[in-house]
Formats: structure tokens, C-alpha cells, sequence
């Protein structure tokens, strides 16, 4: 008899907007990155899954300045370096769920962060999913942090642009 197993895989995006002098946003441009659920993260899907306990929903996400490599437990598994005033709620209607014909389920989580806030001329180099609570202007800590990422490529945020972060976490048997 097979053994069923399953695993949990995330990928997520930055999409950058410019607010124009006009009031006109314009589509910059969009960055993929991986991320790695934490070990904190297996345990609160186990938990939410087997309906153990009252662990808070996911509540937002927050952008850092660190490089520290994602790692299941340890520094790697929350914020490197926050960056002051990047925490942002979930954006209403989200998480949404959808059932592939394949039997893989994907959970999204969407949050915006709009122009004026989280402003910096650093780059941006880290992303967590948190389910703090409430949600805070401080770093995310291993026992909040469903899932990190390193990201690449989104070189500042200037404080006429919009982020929209999308995290996309599927689960698939094997």
C-alpha cells in the first residue's frame, strides 16, 4: 500500500506600481521569489488542519533588509533586519483557496503596502508571512513566522510606489 504524504511548496511575488504626479498608477514591474515555510509554519498548517488548539490566523506580512539565508528554525526563520513601518495586514477577501484537478490546493495571501509607507532608499531583501497578533511595527520572531523569504531584484521603495505582495503556498500529496 502507497503512503500518502504531503508537502508544502511557496512562491511568491512583488508587484511594483508608480503613483504618477497625475494620480495615474503605473504597472514598474513584478519580482518572483521562493520562500521556505518555517518550521513554525509546518506546525501551524498541522495544527490548523487538525483543528489542535487556537492558533491565530495569518494576519500580514513584513519586508526586511537582511540576507540571512531562510532556514527552517533559527535566525533564518524570521526577519534579519526589519524595516521600520513594513508591516501590513492581509488584504481583505484574502487568503483565497482553489483545488487543481490535480489534487494540489493553493492557498494565496495578498497584501498591499501603499505609497508613503515603508519607505527606504536601501534595498529590500527579506519577506515574512506573520500571524502576530496584533500585528506590530517591530521584527517578526521564529514563533510568529509562517514563512520567510529572500528576495531579489526590488532595489528600494521610493513613496510614491505601491507594493502588492502575493504569497502562494501549496499543498500537494506525493
Amino acid at each position: 500500500m502507497k503512503k500518502d504524504e504531503l508537502q508544502v511548496a511557496g512562491r511568491g511575488r512583488i508587484r511594483m506600481y508608480e503613483t504618477l504626479r497625475s494620480g495615474t498608477v503605473r504597472h514598474v514591474r513584478d519580482v518572483e521569489f521562493d520562500n521556505l515555510i518555517t518550521q513554525f509554519g509546518d506546525e501551524y498548517y498541522s495544527k490548523r488542519a487538525a483543528e489542535i488548539g487556537s492558533i491565530p490566523d495569518v494576519t500580514g506580512i513584513k519586508l526586511g533588509t537582511g540576507v540571512t539565508t531562510p532556514s527552517k528554525t533559527g535566525g533564518g526563520a524570521a526577519l534579519a533586519a526589519y524595516l521600520t513601518d513594513s508591516d501590513q495586514a492581509i488584504d481583505g477577501g484574502f487568503p483565497t483557496w482553489t483545488l487543481s484537478g490535480t489534487g494540489r490546493a493553493e492557498l494565496l495571501y495578498q497584501a498591499t503596502i501603499p505609497a508613503g509607507k515603508a519607505t527606504t532608499v536601501s534595498p529590500i531583501t527579506e519577506a515574512v508571512i506573520t500571524n502576530e497578533n496584533p500585528l506590530t511595527d517591530a521584527t517578526s520572531t521564529t514563533g510568529t513566522t509562517i514563512s520567510r523569504a529572500l528576495v531579489s531584484d526590488v532595489t528600494n521603495k521610493p513613496a510614491a510606489w505601491i507594493y502588492v505582495v502575493e504569497w502562494t503556498h501549496r499543498f500537494f500529496g506525493v
